[in-house]
């Protein structure tokens, strides 16, 4: 997302920043799938948590992660959600329990390939 700012989101959280569409510009996940490869992201996504920017919007088959930093509802107070652990496009758990998300997000990737 580098030099990108200014996009609009929402979704989980009031940020203003997302992924530009597909439309606009190719992702890294769909140009990987004209080739013929399976895509996942596992981890921290922080490329818009609205649905239109969540990874599977942007061309990968899989998902499982926090959609943004652990850090930024630390200072935002009441009207924020708890961060949000995904599994696609659902929020399976909020907030997750951070002492076993690494355990956890392995277990995924391993399962992925």
């Amino acid at each position: 997302m580098t030099g990108r700012h200014g996009f609009r989101t929402g979704g989980l959280t009031n940020q203003t920043a997302g992924l530009p569409s597909y439309k606009d510009e190719p992702s890294l996940a769909r140009i990987l799938k004209t080739a013929g490869y399976a895509t996942g992201i596992f981890g921290k996504w922080h490329l818009g948590d609205q649905r239109e920017f969540l990874p599977t919007r942007q061309g990968f088959d899989e998902y499982f992660g926090i959609p943004y930093s652990d850090d930024m509802t630390a200072d935002k107070g009441a009207g924020w959600p708890e961060l949000p652990l995904m599994r696609g496009e659902r929020v399976i758990e909020a907030p997750p329990d951070r002492d076993y998300l690494v355990q956890r997000t392995t277990a995924e990737v391993l399962s992925f390939i």
